[in-house]
Parts: structure tokens; C-alpha cells; sequence
């Protein structure tokens, strides 16, 4: 119910109690001992303490944490909060960030009526505090670890084959489209991006007016990244 901070002052500081409410969860995390910076709200309350707050100092902190994340690709935990137009608000110890419908992975899109309160890894993939705004994907998690077990595959995909394929998911860039490929009797699936310059010969302004999730298209296999494992497709060349 209280935080005492020492000042140096005869009695200790308090921090605010609407601080408490807000922001429990990232206050929780600080332990006795910890050297915080404060700024002064009331310098004498009736108990004769002074008022303080320090929700400034933690979220400077916690930008600057996520800045990093995003520098070297490591993972940060959010609770999933609300459903909004194109995506999900989330909170990342009393910060609000945002996770657009196409950075999130299959199985969760489908359960969009259960995600709230639900603890979800993610990574950063925009952070500017002077704008507040943060971005996150969790589909980069589950595609770094699909490219990661599609690169053991690599020397069985068909470059420049037609095979069919089907649909997983339509952003604003382009469609991803799985398919199968077969590896020492058994089969795999592999899954690549039709880019939204592969998906018509005339110019694309919406994949979502071409392409569906679940469609099941014939593709060509243009391209195969060697170093990151991705796989590069295209409609409009079998046009």
C-alpha cells in the first residue's frame, strides 16, 4: 500500500498513491535498496513527509530497455489489454503499445475473443518515446523459429517450380503462402511471401482485394535466401 523513499530528509518521502494504482505492476519489480530519481509533488503532507513521484524515472528506464531489445532482437513479455481497429493494445510494465493484426501469429488471430489479460511474447519492432510510440510482432517470434528449421530445407525447395500452395495471411506488404516439400520419405511445410509487387501485373493497392487467408493457389517458387532460410513467391508470373 506504501513505498517510503529516503531523501536524506528527517522523515522519508512517499510515493503518490494514484502512482501505487496506476502503475503496481511496474512498481512491484523495485526492491529495498534501489536507488531511484524522484521529483517532489507536495513538499509536506499532514504526517509531515514529502509527496513523490517517480513514474518519470521507471518509464525512462523502461524506454531505454526497450530500445535495447530492439537493437539486439531479444524478447520482452506484454499483457494483451484491448481489441481495437487493425491490432491489439498491449502493456508493457505501465507503458501502452500496439501489436497490428498482422503480427499476430495464426493460432492467436483465431482466438481474438480470449486474448484479453493474456501474457504474450513479443518483439519490439518500433520505439520512439518522444512520440510514444511502440510496435510490437509476436509473429517474429514464431517466424524466426519456422526459418530456423526451413533453412534444414532449403536444398529441397524447387526454385523456379509451380507448386500449390495455401494462404496463411494477408498484411499490407504482400500474402504469406505455405506448401509442402518432401525430405528423406517425409513431407514438410514450407512457407514463403508473395510480395505485394509478385501479385498482379498491374499495381497492387490492397493484397486483401486478391488474396484470401485459406485460399489455395498455385504459385511459383522465385527465390530462396540462403542465409535467413526465406522463401520468395509469385502469382503473377504464372499469369
Amino acid at each position: 500500500r506504501e513505498i517510503a523513499l529516503d531523501t536524506g530528509s528527517k522523515t522519508e518521502g512517499v510515493v503518490m498513491d494514484k502512482e501505487i494504482e496506476n502503475y503496481r505492476d511496474m512498481l512491484s519489480k523495485l526492491k529495498v535498496g534501489d536507488t531511484v530519481e524522484a521529483q517532489v509533488i507536495v513538499s509536506e503532507n499532514d504526517r509531515g513527509q514529502s509527496v513523490l513521484s517517480i513514474r518519470k524515472s521507471l518509464l525512462g528506464k523502461r524506454w531505454s530497455a526497450l530500445s535495447e531489445a530492439q537493437k539486439s532482437g531479444e524478447t520482452v513479455d506484454v499483457v494483451l489489454r484491448d481489441l481495437v481497429r487493425g491490432g491489439v493494445l498491449v502493456d508493457y510494465g505501465g507503458i501502452r503499445g500496439y501489436v497490428p493484426m498482422s503480427q499476430l501469429d495464426a493460432t492467436l488471430s483465431k482466438q481474438m475473443d480470449k486474448v484479453t489479460g493474456r501474457r504474450v511474447k513479443v518483439k519490439v519492432i518500433e520505439v520512439d518515446a518522444a512520440t510514444n510510440r511502440l510496435v510490437f510482432s509476436q509473429r517474429a517470434i514464431v517466424e524466426e523459429a519456422a526459418l530456423a528449421k526451413q533453412k534444414e530445407l532449403l536444398d529441397v525447395i524447387p526454385v523456379d517450380a509451380t507448386v500449390e500452395s495455401t494462404i496463411t495471411g494477408v498484411a499490407p506488404f504482400g500474402a504469406f503462402a505455405k506448401f509442402s516439400v518432401e525430405k528423406e520419405g517425409a513431407k514438410h511445410e514450407v512457407e514463403g511471401l508473395i510480395h505485394i509487387s509478385e501479385i498482379a501485373w498491374e499495381k497492387v493497392e490492397d493484397p486483401n482485394q486478391y488474396l484470401k487467408t485459406g485460399d489455395t493457389i498455385k504459385v511459383k517458387v522465385i527465390g530462396v535466401e540462403l542465409k535467413s532460410g526465406k522463401v520468395t513467391l509469385s502469382v503473377k508470373q504464372l499469369l
